[in-house]
């Protein structure tokens, strides 16, 4: 059952309270959970995504050398998206949209 609120500022007071406490460091894996990638890819994690892109990661080094370009290619591969930005953008708005869902109850 929804929480009722007393009003709009009780509300707003603890949207921002949640929001506030879903952001922060969040792993690949809980971003780009098996859900997600079922929903928006045809791999079933981001892991298997890389690897059949030929992508070796082992570190965030490994990662932060990656070209857009090549990002960019695996996704449009993978998924539904056409950019490494864009896949990441919808990730992170479905991963806070739940986690601040978690927290209004």
């Amino acid at each position: 059952m929804p929480r009722k609120y007393k009003s709009i500022k009780e509300f707003g007071d603890k949207m921002n309270k949640a929001a506030k406490d879903a952001s922060g460091n969040v792993t690949f894996n809980t971003l780009f959970n098996q859900g997600f990638m079922n929903k928006y890819s045809t791999v079933e994690t981001i892991d298997q995504m890389f690897e059949n892109a030929g992508i070796k990661i082992e570190s965030e080094d490994d990662f932060s050398a990656l070209s857009e370009e090549t990002l960019d290619s695996a996704v449009r591969k993978y998924t539904n998206f056409g950019s490494w930005e864009e896949l990441l953008n919808k990730a992170g708005e479905e991963y806070m949209g739940e986690e601040i869902k978690k927290r209004l109850r």
